[in-house]
């Protein structure tokens, strides 16, 4: 199974601000998930874990929606 989604990539600039504010957010006394600024999206849809064989009709159907 793999863990999908459908999401939107952030613009280079955006994902390196973000980058930048790393060490700030490492000092807080929140607890907070920092990831990697190249992985940085926005997730529009959730969809939960599908088997391999289904990930390739999903993405064509999504790149007919472009």
């Amino acid at each position: 199974m793999v863990r999908t989604f459908v999401a939107i990539d952030l613009p280079e600039d955006i994902r390196e601000r973000a980058g930048e504010s790393r060490a700030v957010l490492r000092r807080s006394s929140g607890r907070l998930a920092i990831v990697d600024p190249a992985n940085l999206h926005i997730t529009v849809k959730f969809i939960g874990e599908v088997d391999p064989a289904r990930i390739d009709p999903i993405v064509e159907a999504l790149q007919a929606v472009r």
